[in-house]
Order: structure tokens, then C-alpha cells, then sequence
């Protein structure tokens, strides 16, 4: 499937060879799952700073949380139906594995049992969350699917980001789809962090944010 999805788009394509793109593809799900699990214990809490070294206890398997469910619903929805699928296809597997627990994610899983197709159930009209962080916690998978294919990352993070988000929900999508895989070939985080930026309109509510944080973190500042 990654070699179509890679053959339909016109960037230059990654020299990965296919066992460093596996390892860094567990690396994705592996740190992204990691990082869920150390931060629990300061979820809904007011922000602050504190260094996390460990678990607070031992685990044999990745525990359910939506951090990372809703890709694992995308990546059986492509095992069914291959780079072609669509949105429509993938919102039914939403609604098959009643993916869906909080904010935007549970208006869309809402909005499918109501019988709203994807995509518009990201949409405003069914999704009073849409400009959540739903999309933009979804959309690793689609960084991890086109590797150093930044706009191809965008790309498909938009698309099936309007799942569950739409404007500045399905622009977060996009921003992280693009790092992770920017990740892939490029090892300066902030070259990273600006290229993926560079994906949003100028005139984005979210674009605007991120960059304020670049130029106050260029200032020293953040």
C-alpha cells in the first residue's frame, strides 16, 4: 500500500530501504504510545513542568486511549479497502469499531450513528467540536504512510481528518501528519516544525498561532 500511495504523488520520493522504513515506523508508534502512557498522570491538570523518567508501573501491552486508537481504525480501514480508500469508507469503520470516546471524535461517532456519512461528520454543521484537537491526534498514521512526502502527508491528513474535524481541527491534522513525515529524512526538529507549518494557509487561525511560537521561540522567549 505505501508504494502506491507513494507512486500517485510527484515529490521526490524517500530512499528508505523497507527494513529501516519498519523500524522507523515501530519507532512512530512506539513514542507516540510511550509518550501517552507517561502522560496520564498530568492529564487534565494545570500546566507545568516535571521530568518523567519511567512509567508509574510496569506494562506488557499498549492499554486502549485515543491517543492512538483512532489510527488503528485508519490502518484497518486501509487493510480493507487499499490507498483508494475514502472517506466515507473509513467513517464506517469508525462507526464499526464505535471509534469515538470524547469532543470532536464522539460528535462524529455520534453524527454516524445518526446516519451523517464522512465527512461530514467533521463537518460544523454535524460537529460542534470541529475545531478541536480530534483530527490533529488522529493523524500520525498519515506522516508514517508517506515518508519524507511531506505534502503527500498533508494531503491525506486533510482528507480523512474531516472525520472528526474540519478548519483549524483538520489543519492541526496536517501539521503533525507533515513533521512525522518530515521525521523520516530530516533530523533538526525546528527545520521540522517550520517545513510542516508551511502546509497551513498563512491565514489560518492555526498558522498564525505556530508561528508567533516560532518567532517567540527564535527570541528566546518560549
Amino acid at each position: 500500500m505505501l508504494a502506491i500511495l507513494v507512486a500517485q504523488a510527484a515529490e521526490p520520493q524517500a530512499r528508505l530501504n523497507r527494513a529501516e522504513y519498519e523500524r522507523r515506523v515501530l519507532g512512530a508508534w512506539l513514542g507516540q504510545i510511550a509518550g501517552t502512557i507517561l502522560g496520564w498522570p498530568f492529564e487534565g491538570k494545570v500546566a507545568g513542568v516535571k521530568p518523567v523518567f519511567e512509567f508509574e508501573r510496569p506494562y506488557s501491552f499498549a492499554p486502549v486511549d485515543d491517543d492512538y486508537y483512532y489510527e488503528i481504525v485508519a490502518l484497518r480501514a486501509f487493510e480493507k479497502h487499499g490507498p483508494g480508500l475514502t472517506v466515507e469508507q473509513l467513517g464506517e469503520q469508525w462507526k464499526q469499531d464505535q471509534a469515538g470516546s470524547w469532543g470532536s471524535s464522539e460528535q462524529a461517532r455520534l453524527a454516524l450513528e445518526r446516519g451523517v456519512k464522512a465527512p461530514d461528520t467533521g463537518h460544523p454543521r454535524h460537529n460542534r467540536w470541529f475545531h478541536t484537537i480530534g483530527a490533529q491526534f488522529s493523524a500520525d498514521i498519515y506522516g508514517m504512510l508517506a515518508p519524507g512526502r511531506i505534502n503527500l502527508a498533508g494531503e491525506l491528513a486533510r482528507r480523512y481528518g474531516h472525520v472528526n474535524g474540519y478548519a483549524e481541527g483538520a489543519d492541526g491534522a496536517v501539521f503533525i501528519a507533515g513533521m512525522v513525515s518530515e521525521a523520516f529524512l530530516e533530523t533538526d526538529s525546528k527545520k521540522i516544525v517550520r517545513r510542516a507549518a508551511r502546509l497551513i494557509h498563512p491565514e489560518s487561525n492555526y498558522r498564525r498561532a505556530l508561528d508567533q511560537m516560532i518567532r517567540r521561540a527564535e527570541a528566546g522567549a518560549a
